[in-house]
């Protein structure tokens, strides 16, 4: 009470400053408390479920939604990991299917997005993340050999043979 007087603060202006020290010290103790419920993991069973249930939403709601995510509809995307698969390029490891891991190359690659926000979507770590985009690029990698010809030397005669495309295929 006397440091109230000291600092020049009634009886009323006293009453409010206790209501302010207790609401403060009550905040910041539910600050504190709050901080933990953050910090808790989410139990694995439920991070596969919703994993799946992402998987499942975006391949098999519809090849429009597919599509939006993959820039590819469901028939390709299965095709490739068949593929994929049938060639060893990558393998279903104990946690992540090879579904899930092209799933994860196609949008980071299709929507240039950060390891963050697909391991946001795939609830998945940085590292997780990283590593399998690694493996998967490599697999690609070796699919293009196969499956993605370089660029055709060859023109068009209708382009060859008209003069106003000369200036384009002439070598000087």
């Amino acid at each position: 009470m006397e440091r109230f007087v000291q600092l020049g603060l009634d009886v009323e202006d006293e009453e409010l400053g206790l209501l302010i020290i207790c609401t403060t010290a009550f905040m910041v103790l539910k600050w504190m408390t709050g901080r933990e419920e953050i910090m808790q993991p989410i139990p694995r069973n439920i991070r596969d479920q919703e994993r799946r249930m992402y998987l499942s939403r975006v391949i098999e709601s519809s090849d429009t939604m597919c599509h939006n995510m993959f820039r590819m509809n469901r028939d390709v995307f299965f095709d490739l990991c068949s593929i994929i698969r049938v060639r060893r390029l990558l393998q279903d490891s104990a946690n992540v299917t090879v579904e899930e891991q092209l799933a994860m190359f196609l949008h980071t690659v299709g929507h240039n997005v950060r390891n963050r926000v697909i391991g946001g979507n795939f609830i998945r770590s940085g590292e997780t993340i990283s590593r399998y985009f690694q493996q998967t690029l490599w697999a690609i990698g070796e699919l293009r050999r196969d499956y993605i010809c370089g660029p055709s030397t060859l023109v068009h005669d209708k382009i060859a043979n008209d003069n106003r495309y000369n200036a384009y295929f002439k070598v000087n």
